[in-house]
């Protein structure tokens, strides 16, 4: 049905940032999740992957289209990416876990880093699993950063890092340190995390909070 498609994205708090409308994958209301649409003038993205796509495809034409998808990882993928008319895009060391579940992949990088103009850069983050990738776009004096659910509030408010034992591998303890000094040292304004269990998908970037993750990682090696 075409009413199906003409769902309006909803405006966040950053300027030029749009959201789909909240999910709850694990039923509940704790977990929610969302996709995020990035207004740029080297052609829109679309972070994340939402069920809820198709509802958006006119708004996304009216929008100007969508250059690429921007997964983070294989708990993002499904059938659903494959909705809006665009490439998906992911780290090398992710795509067959990707296509495993039902999406199609288009575009990868390999190494540390791709970018996709000044403005918007795909980092090599891994921890949760080794092909994570986190995003950051840049406008004006504001750096927002996407980093999946590497780094996420809790039901406090308080960044968290995302859970190494379900994809667990040598080493990955290490690299989710890595990859949390490497937040730090960016110290973005404002973090946009895949998923929340807080009111709200927009924080601002706390590096107390994520330090505090780091000296507990560090302590417990």
């Amino acid at each position: 049905m075409r009413g199906a498609r003409m769902a309006k994205l909803l405006k966040t708090d950053i300027p030029n940032i749009l959201a789909t409308r909240v999910e709850y994958p694990f039923g509940g209301t704790t977990t929610k999740t969302s996709a995020f649409l990035i207004k740029r003038p080297g052609g829109n993205a679309w972070v994340y992957s939402s069920s809820h796509a198709g509802d958006y495809i006119d708004h996304v034409a009216e929008l100007g289209g969508v250059n690429q998808q921007l997964l983070n990882h294989r708990d993002e993928a499904s059938k659903f990416s494959n909705v809006l008319d665009s490439p998906v895009f992911c780290h090398e060391l992710e795509k067959e876990a990707i296509e495993q579940r039902g999406c199609v992949v288009s575009e990868t990088y390999t190494g540390k880093q791709h970018k996709f103009g000044d403005d918007l850069i795909a980092y090599h983050t891994p921890g949760h699993t080794r092909g994570v990738t986190s995003y950051v776009w840049k406008s004006g004096d504001t750096t927002v950063l996407f980093p999946g659910d590497t780094l996420y509030p809790n039901e406090e408010g308080i960044l968290a890092h995302g859970p190494l034992q379900f994809y667990a591998y040598e080493g990955n303890v290490q690299d989710m340190i890595a990859t949390l000094k490497f937040f730090v040292d960016l110290d973005p304004t404002y973090v946009i995390s895949g998923l929340t269990q807080s009111d709200s998908f927009v924080n601002k970037f706390q590096a107390d909070q994520v330090r505090e993750i780091i000296r507990t990682l560090s302590e417990a090696e």
